[in-house]
């Protein structure tokens, strides 16, 4: 989500408006870390995860709730992210004359299946290999961060990239994006709360790392 839709965020919320979306995301994540360390200090933790934190420090009736709360929320997340996965793939091989069969909702289709399979093959295989897959993705990730800030330094390279809106950095441009322009998109009128609930889904994820 961080990649596939904070363009689209710049667009409608302006820049200004986006920093404090971002801020603002950050100290929900912030304030979350800080009371699942609090949790997490009250005792020698075992297997379980965020169940087993919540259920031995609040009672396992409130651990219950939240534990199936959270794997409904995990398993959406995997869809969603799978989602986005499958039409960034998707779209990287139209732009370059590629197709399964038809660049369409059947190729989302067949590469989301096969993400699904790689990805319950690895948890089958055991927490150990999900961890070192996880050092492998995070890897991958700094690099497409500094491979988008190193692309806005050296800016378009050809006229093709300037007639789709690649201008690189430029002043003029950032004060005539600073402000809000909310805009009719997706058979709705964005506003600040739509704009905001379409991008904090980039920065949750805070227990993975009490699942290990």
């Amino acid at each position: 989500m961080l990649f596939l839709r904070i363009a689209w965020i710049v667009g409608q919320a302006g820049i200004g408006t986006t920093i404090a979306i971002i801020f603002l995301s950050g100290v929900v994540c912030v304030i979350t870390a800080l009371s699942l360390s609090a949790i997490c200090t009250n005792g020698v933790l075992q297997g379980g995860g965020v169940y087993y934190i919540v259920s031995r420090s609040l009672g396992a009736e409130l651990g219950a709730s939240v534990g199936i709360i959270f794997a409904f929320a995990n398993s959406v997340a995997a869809s969603m992210n799978t989602i986005g996965f499958c039409e960034s793939l998707n779209a990287l091989l139209k732009s370059n004359g590629l197709k399964i069969i038809d660049n369409d909702v059947n190729d989302v289709r067949i590469v989301g299946a096969i993400a699904l399979l790689v990805m319950c093959v690895i948890c089958a295989i055991g927490m150990d290999w999900e961890t070192k897959t996880q050092n492998i993705l995070i890897i991958i990730i700094v690099v497409a961060i500094f491979n988008y800030i190193i692309g806005v330094f050296v800016g378009p390279l050809n006229d093709t990239a300037k007639a789709q809106g690649f201008v690189g950095i430029s002043l003029e441009n950032a004060k005539k994006n600073f402000g809000t322009d909310f805009r009719y998109d997706e058979n709705q009128y964005h506003d600040f709360f739509s704009v905001f609930a379409m991008y904090f889904p980039a920065v949750t994820g805070v227990q993975a790392g009490a699942n290990i």
